[in-house]
């Protein structure tokens, strides 16, 4: 959770575009398989561009953006179970 609220900005603009560093190390963090990692990152790309749609996304606070992007993470882990 320190993490993603710490590199929230840059984790941000590497989910817009599916790669970079700090995604990689947020889907090692959570121990996503080399081989589920595109699959879980679409996922997660799909839940997180929805949280981004929000009419209010822009007047959340840096913790509730992260709360956000640590609960979606948390659905996809679940999902993939």
């Amino acid at each position: 959770a320190a993490f993603i609220y710490n590199a929230y900005d840059a984790l941000e603009a590497d989910l817009a575009t599916g790669e970079g560093q700090y995604l990689d190390s947020l889907t090692a963090l959570a121990g996503v398989k080399q081989k589920e990692k595109t699959t879980f990152v679409e996922g997660v790309r799909q839940r997180f561009a929805n949280s981004v749609a929000a009419t209010d996304y822009t007047e959340q606070t840096r913790f509730t953006k992260a709360e956000n992007l640590y609960n979606i993470l948390h659905r996809e882990m679940e999902n993939r179970g």
